[in-house]
């Protein structure tokens, strides 16, 4: 089952990058070197001064290299998680993207906040059909390579997979989430009936569908 995760989501990952990469695939600016863990209010950083508009304008026009990019996205979710009513301000970024680049930066950063406000807002963004079908896809991929965590992406990324209103690529995705979600996830996040009740919908539909590209 495990193998199968990395191999699909390698695969969904390639489909969003136009690459393919040898085990299990990270979004540009990936979460590797973080070092806050979700919603967690210890960090040396101090909060940006700027609202999150500007930080989300400015993410919006970052020209650089991957480490720019980071940066950026790393302030913007600092301020989200110190100033959680500004959240609509980069939902509404999103909305208002003018190309794949724009909106996966933001997309990342607000995966990056780890707060519960924040994680719902890339769900539901998975879920928006007035967004481009590229930005849903960006939403629920988020989430399923996220590298920290929380019970929240782990609950919205369950919901994705049983919603019958979206598409079936993304309830894929997002059953494939839940088990990279899983497998790196703390113990204190999943509860170890939750564990092996998600785990077995997972073998369930590793079962039925042996390849990521069926």
């Amino acid at each position: 089952t495990q193998q199968f995760v990395i191999r699909a989501l390698t695969e969904v990952h390639a489909r969003y990058t136009g690459q393919r990469h040898s085990g299990l695939a990270r979004l540009p600016g990936g979460l590797t070197t973080f070092p806050v863990k979700g919603a967690d209010a210890a960090t040396a950083r101090a909060v940006p001064e700027r609202p999150a508009a500007d930080l989300a304008a400015g993410l919006r026009t970052t020209v650089g290299d991957k480490d720019g990019h980071f940066l950026e996205k790393q302030a913007l979710a600092d301020r989200l998680r110190q100033h959680p009513s500004e959240l609509e301000d980069v939902v509404a970024a999103v909305h208002s993207a003018l190309d794949g680049h724009e909106s996966a930066r933001l997309i990342s950063a607000l995966t990056m906040a780890g707060t519960p406000e924040a994680t719902k807002a890339v769900a539901d963004l998975a879920r928006d059909q007035t967004v481009e079908p590229m930005v849903r896809d960006q939403a629920v991929t988020e989430l399923a390579v996220n590298d920290h965590p929380t019970a929240d992406s782990v609950k919205e990324l369950s919901q994705l997979a049983d919603d019958t209103t979206v598409d079936a690529q993304t309830r894929k995705t997002a059953l494939l989430g839940v088990g990279a979600n899983l497998r790196n996830a703390p113990a204190d996040v999943v509860t170890a009936d939750q564990r092996t009740a998600l785990t077995s919908k997972l073998e369930d539909q590793a079962l039925r569908s042996p390849s990521p590209s069926d």
